[in-house]
């Protein structure tokens, strides 16, 4: 009876699966051993195919023993190989280096708030003096905003998948890193507004990048066992960063040209990514995409059983030869099929991780804060250690209970904590304009203005109008503003005060923003990065991740932009706006298949029952049905020759 049939993905494939490449391009250090090891497997190996069509290697392991491993077809499909602890350890601390440069992302956003404020910071760079002076509005917001589009630019799909793709990821890291260090020295060097913001975009520029490949790059070397975890670790470098920025900002940002201190001390992981980023390997995904499949072998084999390590490069290869049978991928294909129904998918986790309102949380929650009666320095303090400790979950349950699980349960929390906080903030907690003088003028704001005391004066003596309390601590009501608005050219502006009018209310409040924060930390915020990097398909991936984190700093930009006017128009009605969005996560959640333990090569496998997935894979049931069906006569016929 035959051993094998060929079918036409694999006819002209070589006896010898890795033949067709030259041996160690890349000349990375070698551990003792390794090469022999590999050299064994390269020349001892064959390439054939089992009568049900599964493609398979046969080599000759250490003992002597003729071994074959087999590519797998379904999700259900087991590893060849136990994963060994030594190999564990060595990808664990390949991922958790990597996500230095998420640490940077996280020291970015955490160091720029209480350095704005610093007065050496106003003095140097806006060449303010005295305790009382403010960077005037627009500058103070372009100075943040432009580290967004800076983000923007490199996370544009066109720059970041010639990065991910030409340079690889490895390199892409090291380019973003050295962008990050460029970029910070234009910032601590800086004498004037002008290079400070050059500096700002250069920097946002180097998180744009990094923020495109640091989780692709984590999810590509771990095993399917460990993705999850692994790749929730980007999520814990950005809290990490945050907590870490907050502390070097508390000990040195007020100090003598402290802000420029804080400039180099965040170099000091930069330059250490860029110099350990030397001594790690490469993507395997990448380097089969581009033919180095040797290499590929080379760099599983540190990091997998022997078994696992050919069985994963033999599916990557197999991935990767259906792609190139199908050409090039064009920029056109991402607008149809399943590829765009996936990249609609990932948009919309990526908008939904930002619209769910962490991020106001991080620009606008001191402020939120102080407004209910509660110190802002406690409150950035508590937060950071809430969102850096709620990310462990993640990292520790990713792989047990599962992305879909976290992210359902995150969604239902944060939803719950959304309501709260916008129903209590609604009933309990009143906006009004602050009377600061003799009662009808508010003196701290009029006194000079004869127009505005005339209108003033005017309001009070109209029918109905109180004043809300005697004058000193008392506010005007509705009906004296609006009054005023009307009797002057243009609204008059009057900073306005915040009150609970219940101190256990001012106490729901703050203990819910805390339990949004824990929801968040320890599901939508890592997972979506997780699945985002998981579910497109190889020749697709840097294009398609570049897509969705491109959306995702549209979706920061929008929460920065948005959050005060909505803060300023609707109040705390603002939660509830955010309480939507986390619905709709909700319902998003109960609908994404579960990816945990499934290899990156067969999670599009999971969509096929999947509604608006289903009439993408009905081209591919037919060719299956008939490759079944081959199969089926060849083992007839076989078995009729052996009779």
């Amino acid at each position: 009876m035959a051993e094998t049939a060929a079918l036409p993905i694999t006819a002209a494939l070589p006896i010898t699966p890795y033949a067709d490449v030259t041996f160690f391009e890349d000349h990375e250090t070698e551990e003792p051993g390794l090469e022999a090891q590999i050299m064994r497997v390269v020349s001892t190996s064959r390439l054939q195919e089992s009568i049900k069509g599964q493609l398979q290697v046969v080599y000759t392991s250490e003992r002597g023993n003729e071994n074959t491993v087999t590519a797998r077809r379904s999700v259900k499909d087991k590893a060849a190989g136990k994963l060994p602890f030594d190999k564990k350890l060595r990808v664990a601390g390949i991922a958790l280096f990597a996500c230095l440069g998420s640490t940077l992302f996280g020291l970015d956003i955490g160091y720029i708030g209480p350095i704005i404020e610093s007065v050496s910071f106003r003095s140097d760079i806006a060449h303010l003096e005295g305790p009382g002076t403010t960077i005037d509005p627009g500058t103070e917001g372009l100075i943040v905003s432009l580290f967004s589009i800076g983000a923007m630019v490199t996370a544009c799909p066109i720059v970041s998948s010639y990065f991910l793709d030409v340079w690889g990821r490895k390199s892409s890291i090291m380019a973003g890193t050295f962008v990050f260090v460029i970029g910070s020295m234009i910032q601590g060097t800086s004498t004037g507004t002008t290079q400070l913001l050059i500096g700002r975009f250069v920097a946002g520029m180097s998180i744009g990048l990094l923020s495109s490949v640091i989780v692709l790059y984590q999810s590509e070397m771990a095993p399917a066992s460990m993705r999850g975890a692994l790749g929730t670790l980007y999520q814990l470098g950005i809290t990490f960063g945050i907590l870490i920025a907050a502390y070097i900002d508390m000990c040195v940002v007020d100090k003598k040209e402290g802000w420029r201190f804080v400039m180099a001390i965040i170099c000091v992981p930069a330059v250490l990514l860029l110099v350990g980023m030397i001594f790690l390997p490469r993507s395997p995904r990448w380097l089969v995409q581009v033919g180095r499949r040797k290499e590929a072998l080379k760099v599983l084999l540190t990091i997998r059983s022997e078994e696992e390590a050919i069985q994963e490069e033999l599916e990557i290869y197999q991935e990767n030869e259906k792609a190139k049978a199908d050409g090039e991928p064009a920029w056109s294909e991402l607008l149809h099929g399943r590829v765009f129904r996936l990249l609609i998918l990932g948009v919309s986790l990526q908008l939904l991780q930002q619209l769910v309102g962490m991020n106001a949380f991080m620009y606008f929650g001191p402020k939120i804060f102080e407004a209910i009666g509660f110190d802002k320095n406690s409150f950035t303090t508590i937060n950071n250690f809430v969102n850096f400790l709620s990310t462990f979950p993640a990292v520790l349950l990713a792989d047990v209970a599962g992305r879909r699980s976290l992210m359902l349960s995150s969604s239902i929390g944060m939803t719950l904590a959304c309501a709260v906080m916008g129903g209590c903030g609604l009933m309990f907690v009143v906006q009004e304009v602050p009377c600061l003088g003799v009662p009808g003028i508010v003196a701290g704001y009029i006194s000079g203005n004869s127009t505005l005391i005339a209108a003033t004066a005017a309001a009070t003596n109209l029918a109905g109008t109180k004043l809300a309390g005697q004058c000193g601590g008392a506010f005007f009501n509705a009906t004296l503003a609006n009054a005023l608005n009307a009797s002057v050219a243009g609204p008059v502006a009057f900073p306005p005060e915040i009150t609970v009018a219940n101190s256990s209310a001012g106490w729901i409040i703050a203990i819910s923003a805390f339990f949004f924060v824990f929801n968040f930390a320890y599901g939508f915020g890592p997972i979506v990065w997780v699945y985002c990097a998981e579910i497109f398909p190889l020749k697709y991936r840097a294009r398609c991740i570049g897509v969705c984190t491109m959306a995702n700093w549209v979706g920061n930009f929008i929460i920065a932009q948005f959050t005060p006017m909505l803060l300023s128009s609707i109040q705390f009605g603002t939660f509830l706006v955010f309480g939507f969005f986390c619905a709709i996560s909700v319902v998003l959640s109960v609908w994404l298949p579960e990816t945990k333990g499934v290899p990156l090569e067969l999670i599009q496998k999971l969509f096929d029952k999947k509604s608006g997935f289903k009439t993408t894979v009905e081209g591919k049931r037919v060719g299956e049905a008939a490759s079944d069906s081959s199969s089926e006569e060849s083992e007839n016929s076989e078995s009729s020759g052996s009779e």
